[in-house]
C-alpha cells in the first residue's frame, strides 16, 4: 500500500476525530457515545506515532526506489535505513512509554 504525506494526515485526522472514539454498545446492540474521552495527552502521543509510522512508511518505500532503480543507490539506501532504524527505536520508546503510563 502506498502511503504519501495527504494520507498520513487523513488518516491523522480521522483517528483524532471526536466521532473516531470506540463506542460502546448496551445490551441491545445500540451505539451510544464513548463512557470516556482519551486524556489529551494521549491523544498527542497518538498523533506523534501516527506521524512516525507514516515517516517510517515513506522512508520503506524511498529505500525501494533506491534499490530499484537501473542503477541502485546503495548509500542512500543505508543511510535511509539507518534513519529507519531510529525512528523504529523511537517508536519502540514511544509504545514502551504508554505502556507504563508516562505520557
Amino acid at each position: 500500500m502506498d502511503v504519501d504525506r495527504d494520507s498520513i494526515i487523513e488518516i491523522d485526522r480521522t483517528l483524532s476525530a471526536p466521532w473516531a472514539l470506540p463506542l460502546d454498545l448496551t445490551v441491545d446492540g445500540q451505539d451510544r457515545m464513548p463512557v470516556t474521552e482519551s486524556p489529551p495527552a494521549l491523544a498527542n502521543e497518538v498523533h506523534n506515532i501516527n506521524l512516525l509510522l507514516g515517516a517510517i512508511v515513506i522512508g520503506a518505500q524511498a529505500n525501494v526506489q533506491w534499490l530499484k532503480s537501473s542503477q541502485p543507490n546503495l548509500e542512500a539506501a543505508q543511510r535511509t535505513s539507518a534513519r529507519l532504524l531510529a525512528q523504529i527505536q523511537n517508536l519502540c520508546e514511544m509504545v514502551d512509554g504508554l505502556r507504563s503510563g508516562q505520557t
